[in-house]
């Protein structure tokens, strides 16, 4: 009985449906007449039928469609008047067209002309000038902003520079004292980063380290690369995790005479001169540099008593005991110490400034 009932239930809704579409359809037509818009789309360089363009109509109805494989499309069932016809897709330049339409098929054809898409700016940035294969080239490279070069490199700080890009680690025991290397590894004894300016290795020949302070590059237009991955092995010794390449203008670049002072905290006082030129025909040219840094440290001396063991405990340090004896033998240079060498005493005087 339930699903007798159901059925009836359904077929008396499908008549009070067609009644009242039958109802309404003459009333749609009689009061306004309908037509269509049709035609097809082509590539207007080779006429080949483009598919899934987008056809929007804007009039008296806002109606849309999109082309088929054939490039034909259709807006059917418009009330007449006049419509504002776009086609749109990716890879074409929009068209804009105007039909009116009447109770007949309104025929457009259009051809679209190909225009690519422009993507948001992309930089690659690269340490070679010339072709290379790419089983030759380097793993990664990433370039320093150049505004951020001089007023770094000013303080022989040149690590700074690069701090903050990925895979680098750097150990600072000093205002001028760094250890950088790249992937990880780091520890003060690392001697794995090769450091280059103009081509010329900067690293002490006897145990591979740094003097950064003679690194002080205040020229405009100094560049500053690092290359990581174990491709930079390929420049050579002291190259394992990376290469940190400084590059200068050309003396053709910068002629003249050039002197930098720099002065800051830890009584730093620094220098800079460079003197450029080139001959009168202009074959060749010469660059003279010279700097002067001094400047204090944040070290001190640790020859009393307890020394050592309030320094520990600064750094957070609740077990254990400084090293024996627990105190430093020698003071820094330029301090002394009362009582004679190896038992503790007071510090005196003042460390003398380090000098480059």
């Amino acid at each position: 009985m339930r699903g007798a009932a159901g059925r009836i239930r359904r077929a008396a809704m499908v008549a009070a449906v067609a009644v009242a579409t039958h109802a309404g359809a003459p009333a749609l037509a009689s009061g306004q007449a309908t037509g269509s818009i049709g035609g097809r789309v082509v590539d207007a360089r080779t006429e080949r039928p483009l598919r899934d363009i987008v056809v929007a109509a804007r009039g008296p109805r806002e109606v849309y469609a999109v082309s088929d494989a054939d490039g034909r499309y259709v807006l059917a069932a418009l009330p007449a008047g006049e419509y504002a016809l776009r086609f749109t897709w990716y890879g074409y330049a929009p068209h804009e067209a105007r039909v009116t339409v009447s109770t007949d098929l309104a025929v457009l054809d259009v051809a679209l002309e190909p225009k690519p898409l422009e993507l948001s700016e992309v930089i690659v940035t690269a340490p070679s000038r010339r072709p290379e294969r790419v089983i030759e080239s380097v793993s990664s490279v990433s370039v320093v902003a150049p505004e951020r070069v001089k007023d770094v490199l000013v303080t022989g700080q040149a690590p700074l520079l690069v701090q903050d890009m990925p895979g680098v680690h750097i150990m600072q025991s000093g205002v001028n004292s760094f250890n950088v290397t790249a992937r990880g590894f780091n520890e003060p004894s690392t001697r794995s980063m090769l450091v280059l300016v103009d081509g010329v290795d900067q690293g002490n020949p006897l145990v591979g380290a740094q003097e950064w302070p003679f690194i002080a590059v205040t020229e405009e237009g100094a560049s500053v690369e690092l290359v990581r991955g174990p491709s930079s092995a390929l420049y050579g010794a002291n190259a394992f995790s990376g290469v940190l390449s400084i590059s200068t203008p050309s003396a053709r670049q910068v002629q003249g005479t050039r002197v930098t002072l720099s002065a800051g905290e830890l009584s730093t006082l620094g220098v800079d001169a460079r003197h450029a030129g080139v001959s009168a025909d202009q074959r060749w040219g010469y660059q003279v540099n010279g700097a002067y840094m001094r400047n204090g440290s944040w070290d001190r001396s640790r020859t009393n008593l307890g020394d050592l063991a309030s320094e520990y405990a600064d750094a957070g340090r609740t077990e254990g005991s400084p090293p024996a004896p627990g105190y430093e033998l020698a003071a820094l240079m330029g301090q002394g110490k009362d009582g004679p060498f190896g038992l503790p005493g007071q510090v005196m005087g003042k460390p003398d400034p380090l000098t480059s």
